[in-house]
């Protein structure tokens, strides 16, 4: 049970990181913290023989990181280019190998020696970031954002998060995991009720960060979680849409008076992405970001420029936004490759799941792949997001249990 424990201590820790931040202004204290509480873990599994197993689980994700950091060191030391991010970008990619596996591993020990069913396992962790999540509504009602998100906080809510973005990704995660719980057989009665509502509210905060990214990827799962369920659970699904569309119209209505010029923009902005319309205004500057990205790429396709260059071009300021680009762009198309075909297994799997009609872990798996497309597109430090990290270890977790049953 102390390492079912320690599982959620991580997620708490990197939930709240904010408020690290904010307290010490150096969001670099919490990689000490992950080690340590990984040490435990380690511990834990090689007492119990599991790191063949542990590895076994995430071993597509280890093979990809691995070659991301393997090629992106020799392109560093071959081609010549000099930045000062390479050993930190090294620093975040091995920690990130050793606690996918980790934390994966320490899931199938919980779930097959401790006998706590997977379900449980993922409702902690929906428990956990659903509170995160919440966080922003609360803090934006106490009108203490600034505390966190000094730059924005005015127009935009961060909950404990420095950038409204990660609060999105956040809510994004969130909702993914609350409608795993609601597919699934084993959520009835009152607790069904509780979930939707938590979606609600999660849904608000969600549009609360005015992060474009994080309502079109919430409309999109929410969208999935509809058409996966409407035959599975009819009264579920039409009491959700009923529910959402009059509180979320209400609240649509009660922003829309109220807007900042910076938040129109955001929502106009979001519209006409939604309508095909993709330029610099659309993307927030975005657009000319790639194209910069771009020109360095095609000059080194096969092997990129080195771990931490690409981020530290000047045209791209450290904020590609944009994974797929920095995987290409720092270690060459081969893990680019590999990253595309580790969301292909996760659909690949999803397909499987759903003609067995294990509807749940489809759409876990489903939705995962789609929140991976689009945030790969929308952030550069998808690989090192340790909440993204530790979601991952359950999607993997669940993957592999469910599959092998």
């Amino acid at each position: 049970m102390r390492i079912y424990l320690l599982i959620i201590s991580v997620i708490v820790i990197l939930n709240f990181n904010g408020i690290l931040n904010a307290l010490t202004g150096a969001t670099a204290l919490i990689s000490p913290l992950i080690l340590l509480l990984l040490a435990f873990i380690y511990n834990k599994l090689i007492r119990l023989n599991l790191i063949a197993r542990s590895i076994a689980i995430s071993k597509e994700w280890i093979i990809f990181l691995f070659l991301y950091l393997l090629i992106g060191t020799l392109s560093l030391v071959f081609l010549g280019y000099q930045n000062d991010k390479a050993i930190g970008e090294m620093r975040d990619v091995t920690i990130s190998i050793i606690y996918i596996a980790g934390v994966a591993g320490a899931i199938y020990y919980i779930n097959i020696y401790k006998k706590i069913d997977l379900y449980n396992l993922i409702t902690a962790h929906t428990i956990v970031l659903t509170i995160s999540a919440l966080a922003i509504l609360i803090v934006g009602a106490l009108e203490i954002g600034y505390i966190f998100n000094p730059e924005s906080y005015g127009y935009r809510q961060s909950g404990f998060f420095g950038n409204p973005n990660d609060a999105g990704n956040l809510c994004v995660q969130t909702l993914i995991f609350l409608f795993f719980l609601l597919t699934n057989k084993k959520t009835t009665g009152l607790k069904r009720y509780i979930y939707i509502l938590l979606a609600l509210l999660v849904m608000y905060a969600s549009i609360l960060t005015f992060s474009k990214s994080a309502i079109l990827a919430m409309l999109i799962i929410t969208l999935i979680y509809i058409t996966i369920n409407f035959n599975q659970n009819k009264k579920t699904v039409f009491i959700f849409v009923l529910v959402s569309t009059i509180v979320l119209s209400y609240q649509f209505n009660s922003l829309g008076s109220n807007l900042t010029r910076g938040q129109e923009k955001r929502i106009e902005g979001l519209y006409d992405l939604i309508n095909g319309r993709i330029d610099d205004e659309t993307t927030t500057g975005r657009s000319t970001i790639i194209a910069h990205g771009w020109n360095y790429i095609e000059k080194h396709i096969i092997t990129g420029i080195g771990l931490g260059n690409f981020k530290s071009l000047p045209e791209i300021n450290k904020a590609s936004h944009n994974t797929f680009l920095v995987v290409w762009g720092e270690s060459g198309i081969i893990p680019l490759f590999f990253y595309i075909y580790l969301i292909g297994i996760l659909i690949f799997y999803s397909i499987k799941l759903y003609l067995v009609k294990k509807y749940d872990y489809s759409y876990l798996l489903f939705s995962s792949a789609l929140y991976i497309i689009m945030y790969s597109f929308a952030t550069n430090n998808l690989l090192d997001n340790r909440i993204f990290n530790t979601s991952l270890c359950y999607i993997l977790a669940s993957k592999y249990l469910i599959t092998i049953k």
